[in-house]
């Protein structure tokens, strides 16, 4: 479970780092990010690679190789760093390659061991992204935030787009929360032809079980996070930056339990929440 939050989070902020302008943050933001990516995927694979024999064998060489591709991509990111103004093609393509790799062992690790259906497994595979996307955009903005008190020159401009993506991201995790809790009624689950025809009778039975887990991920992954983004856009707006930076460090907390919740149910459940 760990692991596969390692993987998304180090994905997501490759994949919106790629979605900015390079030149118009400092270099030294793009290392640190680079840095940041390349501690996240390292352990997580490393971790695979030792404890390989205690897990899927069939999973565990493409998930490692896909982080050993990731943490190339970290390295190219930092060393692409001071040069990313000048060549933002490349460096995109470079986050783009780090972000899918690192999203790709997400996704493989979050379906292992479990057989899933097609329908399921789209839900996991949009889930793990959308999971990528608001870690991703809120890491990337309260570490923009900060680099403001060292990097002066850089303009408002590029946490105006990461405020934006940031709110993009939790809207859609939203709806994505509303729609998989409506198809697992529908459905009645997975397992629901083996306990009962009645649709909705999973989804009652991971209420009851796992509401706690369920009150967290949706009260602080979700509406939480979503009320912080509103305020942050409107401290972006009004140019406080220093204001915008300190809620988004509340946020992440939430943002990061919240998804680490919904890892939990998952792997308990075998639903994306």
């Amino acid at each position: 479970m760990i692991t596969t939050f390692l993987y998304a989070l180090a994905g997501g902020v490759a994949l919106i780092l790629a979605t900015c302008n390079p030149q118009q943050i400092a270099w030294k933001f793009h290392r640190l990010a680079g840095i940041l990516v390349l501690v996240l995927v390292v352990p997580a694979t490393a971790w695979l690679w030792q404890n390989q024999s205690a897990t899927d064998g069939s999973f565990v060489n493409i998930t490692t190789g896909l982080g050993a591709v990731a943490s190339l991509g970290a390295m190219g990111m930092m060393l692409l760093a001071p040069l990313a103004g000048r060549i933002a093609s490349i460096f995109r393509t470079c986050c783009i390659v780090t972000g899918a790799a690192s999203l790709g062992s997400a996704t493989i690790l979050a379906c292992a061991g479990k057989s899933f259906s097609i329908g399921l497994l789209a839900l996991v595979v949009a889930n793990e992204l959308l999971a990528a996307m608001l870690l991703g955009s809120i890491t990337v903005a309260w570490l923009l935030g900060h680099a403001y008190l060292t990097a002066t020159k850089m303009t408002i401009a590029p946490l105006q787009h990461f405020s934006k993506m940031l709110l993009i991201s939790i809207s859609a995790r939203a709806l994505f929360t509303i729609a998989s809790l409506g198809i697992a009624y529908l459905v009645g689950g997975e397992s629901a032809s083996e306990t009962s025809s009645t649709a909705g009778v999973w989804v009652m039975n991971l209420l009851q079980n796992q509401w706690i887990i369920i009150t967290i991920r949706i009260g602080l992954g979700v509406v939480a996070v979503g009320i912080f983004a509103y305020m942050v856009s409107d401290c972006v707006r009004l140019r406080a930056t220093q204001s915008a930076t300190g809620i988004l460090y509340f946020a992440s907390i939430f943002a990061y339990v919240g998804e680490l919740a919904n890892q939990h149910l998952i792997v308990e459940c075998g639903w994306p929440i």
